[in-house]
C-alpha cells in the first residue's frame, strides 16, 4: 500500500481564516439585499431602523421599539 506525499510547502494552499470571513460577510451581505432591495447602506439616509425610544431610571432601562406590522 502506497501512502500519499506531500511534497513542497505549495502542495496545499495555507488556510486564511479572515479570508474566510470576508467570504462569509460578502455571502451576508448579497442576502440581505436581495432579500430588502432598497434598504441602502448603514449609516446613511436610505437606511431603514425602527423608531425607538429609551427611558433610563436609577434602577431599570426601558425599551421601546415600533415596528411596521
Amino acid at each position: 500500500m502506497t501512502l500519499p506525499v506531500r511534497r513542497g510547502r505549495d502542495a496545499l494552499p495555507a488556510w486564511d481564516p479572515f479570508r474566510e470571513l470576508e467570504d462569509l460577510h460578502s455571502r451576508m451581505d448579497q442576502l440581505i439585499r436581495s432579500a430588502f432591495p432598497g434598504a441602502g447602506e448603514l449609516g446613511t439616509a436610505e437606511a431603514w431602523s425602527p423608531r425607538a425610544d429609551v427611558e433610563d431610571t436609577r434602577t431599570r432601562t426601558w425599551w421601546s421599539l415600533s415596528f411596521p406590522a
